[in-house]
């Protein structure tokens, strides 16, 4: 009798995990990946600028790159560029020493700058880039252009990429001749934003060493964006 007991006691214990278990297993599937991509004419420019000056006195130093960044917020508000996308990414100042000899000799300070400048107006980025050289800004070091609206994009992007992995799954359950079903998990496997090129130089060079290859960032971009999205899906096959 007790061992009767035991036995029932024991499959009371199991029925519920065998149970949950069989609640766990969605059925058959089929699992497929969707890729989709698109392509929207850039609308932003993200101007890297560098502001470097190197003297014997600190104070000096200080006092051209103060004039150089008074400069560049000068050209800001006469292009209408909002303060809000004018960014100071660092500020350094530091000793310079020179070797003479084997000997350490100080030479100097160096007080730089880094700031980012973003044009929502692509079509002035000539105009800046003149004023900014017009004022001893020579440093522009880099251009980055970009969408404003990434991620209305980006949805748009995710959109075409589950059509995409719904025709594959369709597709492969017709294969075998199978019904397919209702999507059971669906995730995001990536989305990358791919800038075109930058175009090539035909002019000043604008870089920080002087011996680099030249850019002529006054030109627009020649090409487009690609928004490109991923996604991973399960979807059921109906019995």
């Amino acid at each position: 009798m007790k061992m009767a007991l035991w036995v029932f006691a024991a499959l009371l214990l199991v029925a519920p995990v065998a149970s949950a278990a069989d609640a766990a297993y969605p059925g058959r599937t089929v699992s497929v990946s969707g890729e989709a991509e698109i392509k929207r004419a850039p609308d932003k420019a993200v101007i890297s600028i560098g502001i470097q000056e190197q003297k014997r006195s600190l104070k000096e130093a200080q006092k051209l790159t103060d004039e150089q960044l008074k400069s560049l917020y000068r050209i800001a508000d006469e292009l209408g560029i909002e303060k809000k996308d004018l960014r100071t990414e660092y500020s350094s100042v530091q000793p310079v020493y020179n070797y003479d000899n084997g000997k350490q000799v100080f030479a100097g300070y160096s007080v730089n700058h880094q700031v980012s400048v973003t044009l929502r107006d692509i079509e002035k980025l000539a105009d800046f880039t003149q004023k900014a050289l017009d004022a001893k800004i020579d440093q522009i070091n880099n251009v980055q252009f970009g969408l404003q609206k990434e991620e209305e994009a980006k949805a748009e992007a995710l959109v075409l990429a589950m059509e995409n992995a719904h025709k594959k799954a369709e597709l492969l359950a017709k294969a075998e001749n199978e019904t397919l079903g209702r999507v059971y998990t669906i995730s995001e496997s990536g989305a990358r934003f791919d800038p075109p090129p930058m175009p090539m130089m035909r002019g000043k060079a604008m870089m920080v060493a002087e011996a680099a290859p030249a850019m002529d960032v006054s030109a627009p971009p020649s090409g487009e964006i690609t928004v490109s999205v991923g996604v991973q899906a399960m979807f059921l096959l109906k019995e």
